[in-house]
C-alpha cells in the first residue's frame, strides 16, 4: 500500500522498510517485490539520498549493486544513474570503461541524457576499443561494425588516434569492405595531427603502394616524421631503407643508427639486424660482445626466432648464427 499509495499517502521509505522486514522473514511475495527491477531502483535512490532524516543510511556502494541488479533487469533510468555515476565519479570511484558501457545502453534504449554524456570525441573512440577487442567481463561482444561507427563519429569530431583505428579497419576490412582509398584518407587526416604510429602506416601504405602509388620518397617522408618521435617500427622501417638503398643511397651508418635506436625502444628484428652489422662490421666497428648482446636481446623480445641458448655477453651459438669466426 505504502509502495503504491493505496489508502494512503505513497511513501516509498516507509514501504522498502516493511518489504525488507518480512523478506527477512520469509514473504515470499515480499521477495519478489524486492527483486524488482523498478523496486530496486527506489531502494537505490533511498540509499543515495539518505541520512539522519530517513531511516535507509546513504549508502552509494549499497545503491550501486541495486541499481546493477535493476539495470540487468533492463531497467533504463537505474542503467542511466549508474552509468553517470561511474561517468563523473559521483558518490563512486570513476569507472570510465563500465560507464560508457551502461551509457550507450541507456542511449540505445533512448535515454537523451546518456547519448549527450557520450557523444564526445574521447568516449566514443573509448567506446570503440571496446567494441573493437570486446570486453566479456563488461557484457560487451566483440564487434567491427559498433567500433567503426564509434570511430567515425570520434574521426569525424577531429580524434587523431580514432581516425588511426578508423585507417586499420577500413585497411583490413574489418566492420565493412576493404576499402584502401578510405584508409589512406583516413591515417592522413590522423598523421597530418602528428599521430606517430597513424605516420608509420601511411609510410607503408606509400612503399607498398596500396591505395596510393608506390613513393619510396614519400614513405620516407612519413617513417622520418614518425621517427623522430621514436617510433620503434619507423626507426627500423627507415633504417631499412638505408640498409638497402632503397629511394635513397646505401648508407649503413645512418641504418645502424637507426637499428640501435630502434633496438632500444625494444625492437627485437632491429636488435638482430645491427647484431649482424656488428659481427660484420657494416656501417659499426666491428664488436662480437655488442653483437651477442643484441642478438640476445633480438630473441628475447619475442619478434625473433630464439636461435642460441648461452646468456650474454658472449655466446658461441650467436657467433655462429652471424657467420662464424673470421
Amino acid at each position: 500500500m505504502y509502495y503504491l499509495g493505496k489508502g494512503v499517502g505513497r511513501n516509498l521509505e516507509r514501504a522498502v522498510e516493511l518489504l525488507q522486514r518480512a523478506a527477512a522473514n520469509g514473504h515470499a511475495e515480499a521477495s519478489y517485490l524486492m527483486a524488482h527491477s523498478e523496486a530496486q531502483f527506489n531502494l537505490a535512490l533511498l540509499y543515495l539520498a539518505g541520512g539522519r532524516s530517513s531511516s535507509v543510511p546513504k549508502d552509494p556502494a549499497r545503491a550501486a549493486e541495486l541499481l546493477a541488479a535493476a539495470s540487468a533487469q533492463g531497467h533504463v533510468e537505474a542503467t542511466y544513474r549508474l552509468g553517470r555515476m561511474l561517468f563523473v565519479g559521483e558518490e563512486l570511484p570513476r569507472d570510465h570503461q563500465r560507464s560508457l558501457v551502461l551509457l550507450q545502453r541507456a542511449a540505445d534504449a533512448g535515454k537523451a541524457e546518456a547519448h549527450i554524456l557520450i557523444k564526445s570525441p574521447k568516449s566514443q573512440f573509448a567506446l570503440g576499443l571496446l567494441f573493437e577487442e570486446g570486453h566479456p567481463g563488461l557484457g560487451v561482444a566483440q564487434s567491427y561494425v559498433k567500433a567503426l561507427q564509434c570511430y567515425r563519429r570520434a574521426a569525424s569530431s577531429g580524434h587523431a588516434e580514432a581516425q588511426h583505428r578508423l585507417g586499420l579497419l577500413y585497411q583490413q576490412g574489418l566492420g565493412g569492405p576493404e576499402n584502401p582509398s578510405l584508409a589512406v584518407q583516413s591515417f592522413q587526416r590522423s598523421a597530418h595531427q602528428g599521430l606517430a604510429e597513424a605516420q608509420h602506416h601511411l609510410g607503408l601504405l606509400y612503399y607498398h603502394g596500396q591505395g596510393v602509388g608506390r613513393d619510396l620518397v614519400r614513405a620516407r617522408g612519413f617513417w622520418r616524421r614518425a621517427a623522430d618521435q621514436k617510433h620503434p617500427e619507423a626507426l627500423f622501417s627507415l633504417g631499412y631503407l638505408y640498409f638497402n638503398g632503397e629511394g635513397v643511397a646505401p648508407d649503413l651508418s645512418k641504418a645502424a643508427n637507426l637499428y640501435g635506436a630502434a633496438a632500444a625502444a625494444g625492437h627485437g628484428k632491429a636488435a638482430t639486424t645491427l647484431a649482424y652489422m656488428c659481427y660484420h662490421g657494416d656501417g659499426v666497428p666491428r664488436d662480437f660482445w655488442r653483437a651477442s648482446e643484441l642478438a640476445h636481446a633480438g630473441a628475447a623480445s619475442g619478434q625473433v626466432k630464439r636461435i642460441y641458448t648461452s646468456p650474454p655477453p658472449f655466446s658461441l651459438h650467436a657467433i655462429r648464427w652471424m657467420g662464424g669466426f673470421a
